[in-house]
């Protein structure tokens, strides 16, 4: 009786451990469907990268598996501008010391233009919230989009 409870609490256990790994295109999935839930149209690219419109401006998703079973998601914007370099890379700064989970980041000069982007950067594991994240990085980045050109790119 005790090698069958045994037996038993073991599969349990493997099947528990294989339920909570998560996959990059499992995220894909459910991000895609809580977007359409929200009223917005998800795409894919080629790349099958996720990618929607918000009040103007194309946000990617990006994802990528950890070793720990987590996965590591970007929710971002790119940009171009004339704003001068450094000019730029301090507003980056400035707002990156104010911001706990939103990323200013230079990108680099590319045909006289300066590439940065803006993001939501969080780690999902099976145990996170992972509806809750994607709210936030919804309903909070478009604003400090919108702040953030209308303050450094005049």
């Amino acid at each position: 009786m005790k090698k069958l409870l045994s037996l038993l609490l073991f599969v349990c256990s493997l099947t528990t451990l294989f339920a909570q790994q998560l996959t990059v295109e499992g995220v894909r999935q459910d991000a895609m469907a809580y977007l359409r839930e929200e009223g917005y149209v998800p795409k894919l690219d080629e790349d099958g990268d996720l990618y929607v419109k918000l009040q103007g401006y194309t946000y990617s998703l990006l994802l990528k598996p950890q070793n720990d079973g987590s996965v590591f998601a970007e929710f971002y914007a790119v940009f171009s501008t004339d704003t001068p370099y450094q000019k730029l890379l301090e507003a980056c700064n400035a707002e990156n010391c104010e911001r706990g989970v939103f990323k200013y980041c230079v990108l680099g000069v590319e045909e006289g233009k300066v590439n940065y982007t803006i993001g939501y950067e969080f780690f999902y594991n099976p145990k996170d919230d992972f509806h809750g994240y994607l709210h936030d990085a919804v309903t909070l980045l478009p604003s400090l989009v919108a702040d953030f050109v209308a303050k450094y790119e005049s």
